[in-house]
């Protein structure tokens, strides 16, 4: 859901990491995708959230019966991530993130 780190702004370190390898991280396809996640930045920060919230809000808008998967590896992530408990997100948000982000 958090697209391998794309949007909380990690990036492939290690020669190993196999982000590296994954076709939303070369470069072309880096370029566009930074595009859309400063646009996901810019509607969170309409709401008080980081990206990672907002991408977490949305989902659990989405309905009961759908969870988000978090795959915190260490507490501050998992910190973040929680604060998407926090967003609401109206009718008109959600419209407005499924125009903006195909």
């Amino acid at each position: 859901m958090l697209s391998r780190g794309l949007l909380s702004g990690s990036q492939p370190g290690a020669q190993r990491d196999f982000r590296a390898f994954l076709p939303r991280f070369s470069r072309d396809n880096r370029a566009a995708n930074e595009r859309l996640v400063e646009t996901l930045r810019a509607l969170a920060a309409d709401k008080g959230a980081t990206a990672v919230q907002l991408a977490v809000a949305w989902v659990l808008a989405k309905g009961e019966t759908i969870v988000p998967p978090i795959g915190a590896r260490k507490r501050p992530q998992l910190i973040e991530s929680l604060g998407a408990l926090d967003v609401q997100l109206s009718a008109s948000d959600l419209a407005r993130i499924e125009q903006t982000l195909p």
